[in-house]
This record gives structure tokens, C-alpha cells and sequence, in this order.
């Protein structure tokens, strides 16, 4: 049996090969004389073959024809364009060779197996299969990937030894481009809202939840404790003598002690539910599936890692011009301490209060009159609000 290039080659005119090109001349001939066509046979392959080539040389697609071990046998005119390589130079090439050579191993095989069915490839991501099919080379000698549309057929068995296939391939570049473009904007934009509402839930000062925020949780949350029967505490936070700071040294002053603070609370309280600055120098805490008694003892570690702050009343931000006279209102209101007086005096009172067995819609009331209660006995302590049946 005669292999189809040979037939294709005698048909083109392309046959060198003498002793086979008067075997299938002389098949050619006894198939005319069967068929009563008057030596018309080789004719009408010869219109037949120019008609097909006509058909698959007029596509924008590229078409490659190609044998179970992935030899190929003929392309259209486009696969240059494509590939980079001439027709002639595309003959004596295997599907394999078009693949590029850095491609992952594993998935290069698979792509191969693929093109021959040997055996059953799942690819999840077709783009990624086609985008690294070819690689386009440039006048200036660099590559870029092509993305195409790719369908696999099989067409033909016992024409050869090994079974025919044409691959069709329509070039999506420009369109995956845009969608790879139209993709990364939209991270872009995904991100941008992320950040909008980190922003919308954020305190710019002190980088603490802010007080929408945290009265949206608190809402949730006693939903949460209505349905299942739990409970959990509230803690509120204002600063001793913050308000001479603020006035008397400067809001710059003030604010960096905000800042200052704000991290420290962070730090004990972060593994609860969350913690807002509630507004000026105050502030509140959520203590998910916490008691009263615990939130006493979470208040009182919070009071002494503020009190153990040390401030240098010399590395505030406090203009050189303006550090004397500030100073000097600083002992005024007795807002500094230590051996010479070098430190900022910060304080703060606490006030907390469980939701367990009551009701926690007044519980903001009773845990705010629970902090004022801190300050009315010395300030710098925790008092607790025991909620009633």
C-alpha cells in the first residue's frame, strides 16, 4: 500500500522518486481503464488536489495534516505566518518541534498524547495549552506566544500506517490579549475596592476600626448571641488627661499619643473579636464569647501595658522653637513624671461589661457609666458593670 504523501507528490508533481512514481502511474492507469474514464483519472485527482488546496490555502486558520506520531504531512499556506517556518520546512518537521522547548515537561507530554489520542488528557486550562502551541519569531530575533483556538480531528485510517489527523488552529491572540487586558483591570479594580473598603471600616489616625464599623459587628454579634444562646462583653477605653495633652502641648502631641496607644491596645487585644476607636480619645472593644470577669482581667493587662509605656517627653513631636514653653506647660499640668521629669504621663480608664444573662441592648449605657465610675475612683483602673437579671 502506497502511502498518501506519495500520492499527494505524484498528483503535485513533487515525486523523484522514478521506480514509485511508475508504480502509482501504472495504478493510476489500471484505475482509469476500470473506471472507463478515457485516461481522465489523473485529471480529475490533479483538479480535485488543486480544488483542495485552493479551499485550505483560502482560510485564515491554520490547518496542519499530520500522522499518529505527530509527522506532519501538509500544511496550508498561513502556517508560516504562524509558525515562522515554510511549507517545505514544515514537511519534514514533528508536531513536538512546534511545542516550545521550556515548557513544563509533564504538560509538554501531555500536549503531545494529546495530539494522537494516546490517551485521555484533561486540560483545565485550554489557554494555557494554546498560548504555548507556537512561538512566533520576530525580525529582531525574539518570540511571543500565540493563542489559538484549536480543534483535533481524526480523519482517515489505512491510507497509511499510521492514521491521519488534521489540526485546525484559528489565531485568538488579539482577543486573549484583550481579555488578559480586560482581566488585569479588573484586579485592578477588585483591589481598588478592597482598599476602598478597608478604607470606609478604617480610623486614618490610629489604623483601628472605626465606630460604623464596629456598631455593625456589635449588631451582628447580638444577633449571633440570640441565636445560639451566647453571650460576650464590651469593653470602653478613654484616656487619662488627655485633654490637657491635646490643648496644652499641641495636637500633634496628641495624636502621636493616640497612635502610641492605639498600638498597644492592638496588641492586647487583637486575638478578640475586634477594637474601634469610638471617637476622640475614647474607645471600645468587642470580647466575643468572653465573661465579665474575664473582660476584667483583659482590662486590667491593658491598663498596665499602657501604664508601662515610656514616653520621653524629649522625642515627642514637639518644634525646637516651641519645646521650652511647652515644657513648661507640661509640669504645669503635671503631665510628666519620673526621676527628672522626662516622661509623658498617660493613663487610662476602663469600664467592661458582659451581655451573659441580660439584655445587651443597654449595655453601651451601663459600660460607659462603668468607665466613668473608673475615673471618679483615681482613673488608671478597670471597673466592671455587672448587668442584672
Amino acid at each position: 500500500m502506497f502511502r498518501l504523501e506519495s500520492i499527494l507528490e505524484i498528483v503535485e508533481g513533487n515525486l523523484v522518486d522514478q521506480a514509485k512514481k511508475g508504480e502509482i502511474n501504472s495504478l493510476l492507469d489500471d484505475l482509469d481503464k476500470k473506471l472507463g474514464n478515457g485516461g481522465k483519472t489523473k485529471q480529475v485527482l490533479e483538479f480535485m488536489f488543486n480544488l483542495y488546496k485552493e479551499v485550505i490555502n483560502s482560510v485564515d486558520d491554520l490547518i496542519i495534516l499530520y500522522d499518529s506520531k505527530g509527522d506532519i504531512i501538509k500544511v496550508n499556506n498561513v502556517c508560516k505566518q504562524f509558525t515562522g517556518y515554510t511549507k517545505d520546512e514544515l514537511k519534514h518537521l514533528n508536531l513536538e518541534q512546534l511545542i516550545p522547548a521550556d515548557l513544563n515537561p509533564d504538560f509538554k507530554k501531555g500536549i503531545i498524547e494529546r495530539f494522537t489520542e494516546q490517551s485521555k488528557i484533561n486540560f483545565p486550562d485550554q489557554d494555557y495549552f494554546l498560548a504555548n502551541l507556537v512561538k512566533k519569531e520576530h525580525e529582531d530575533s525574539t518570540t511571543s506566544s500565540l493563542f489559538f483556538e484549536v480543534n483535533i480531528k481524526k480523519i482517515a485510517e489505512g491510507l497509511n500506517d499510521n492514521g491521519l489527523y488534521v489540526l485546525c488552529g484559528r489565531d485568538v491572540t488579539k482577543r486573549k490579549k484583550l481579555e488578559l487586558q480586560l482581566k488585569q483591570k479588573n484586579d485592578q479594580l477588585k483591589k481598588l475596592n478592597e482598599k476602598l473598603e478597608q478604607v470606609s471600616i478604617t480610623d486614618e489616625l490610629t489604623g483601628l476600626y472605626n465606630r460604623r464599623y464596629f456598631e455593625q459587628r456589635f449588631s451582628q454579634e447580638r444577633k449571633r448571641i440570640s441565636r445560639t444562646k451566647g453571650f460576650f462583653s464590651v469593653m470602653m477605653l478613654d484616656f487619662d488627661n488627655f485633654k490637657p495633652v491635646n490643648d496644652q502641648l499641641g495636637h500633634k502631641v496628641g495624636d502621636y499619643v493616640l497612635k502610641k496607644v492605639s498600638a498597644v491596645l492592638e496588641e492586647n487585644l487583637r486575638n478578640y473579636t475586634m477594637i474601634c476607636r469610638w471617637g476622640g480619645d475614647e474607645f471600645a472593644a468587642l470580647l466575643s464569647r468572653t465573661s465579665v470577669d474575664e473582660a476584667k482581667q483583659i482590662g486590667q493587662r491593658v491598663v498596665d501595658s499602657i501604664q508601662s509605656i515610656d514616653l520621653r517627653f524629649d522625642e515627642l513631636p514637639i518644634p525646637d522653637k516651641r519645646f521650652k514653653e511647652t515644657y513648661v506647660l507640661a509640669k504645669k499640668y503635671n503631665l510628666v513624671y519620673g526621676p527628672n521629669l522626662e516622661f509623658l504621663k498617660i493613663g487610662v480608664s476602663v469600664g467592661v461589661g458582659s451581655t451573659h444573662n441580660s439584655d445587651p441592648l443597654t449595655i453601651f449605657d451601663d459600660v460607659d457609666s462603668a468607665m466613668y465610675a473608673a475615673k471618679d475612683a483615681g482613673r488608671n483602673r478597670v471597673v466592671a458593670y455587672q448587668l442584672k437579671n
